[in-house]
């Protein structure tokens, strides 16, 4: 199950036919909400911290862990692909060696809200690395940083719902018959 459909799942949102769109079509006269940086550092950073909670890595990188049960090694930067093939040549067979980017690590997760964070922190890195780019804003970039935006307001509302801070409210539309 993807991010879209949690998020769906966990706000009882019922998905809807594809728009007539061909899937990832270059939507290029469209531009980043000015705001969308913010959001993804602050979902970046609430899934850190649900991963430092975990006992996860929070830096950035590509991982190690050789063995079920050992701790996740920082791999070094710039490794290329054959050296990172190498390394997962030398892992002994049964062994139970793990690969994995950050993003990555908590996604086979038996904690549900780790494997959200890792989904999260996926989907803030894509988002950034296409912010830095060049490339043309697909719909699934659209529909990421639309997501990106719930999940600010969710994971705002539960940080100030644990401090007693104001609570977040959903913007909800009612039709004019609902008024009667």
């Amino acid at each position: 199950m993807g991010i879209r459909d949690r998020m769906r799942q966990a706000l009882g949102i019922t998905p809807r036919p594809e728009p007539a769109v061909i899937p990832d079509a270059p939507l290029n006269a469209l531009a980043w909400p000015d705001d969308l940086p913010r959001q993804i550092r602050s979902v970046q950073e609430a899934s850190l911290d649900i991963y430092r909670q975990h006992g996860l890595p929070t830096e950035a990188g590509s991982y190690c862990a050789k063995g079920p049960d050992a701790p996740w090694e920082r791999l070094p930067d710039g490794l290329t692909p054959a050296q990172k093939w190498d390394l997962l040549q030398a892992a002994p067979e049964g062994a139970g060696w793990r690969f994995g980017t950050r993003a990555r690590l908590g996604r086979h997760s038996p904690v549900e809200e780790v494997r959200h964070a890792s989904s999260l922190l996926q989907t803030c890195d894509e988002l950034r690395q296409k912010l830095e780019s060049d490339e043309a804003v697909t719909s699934g970039d659209i529909a990421n940083a639309l997501l990106l935006g719930t999940a600010s307001g969710l994971l705002m509302q539960a940080r100030n719902s644990k401090s007693g801070g104001e609570t977040y409210t959903p913007l909800v539309f009612t039709s004019v018959a609902d008024k009667t």
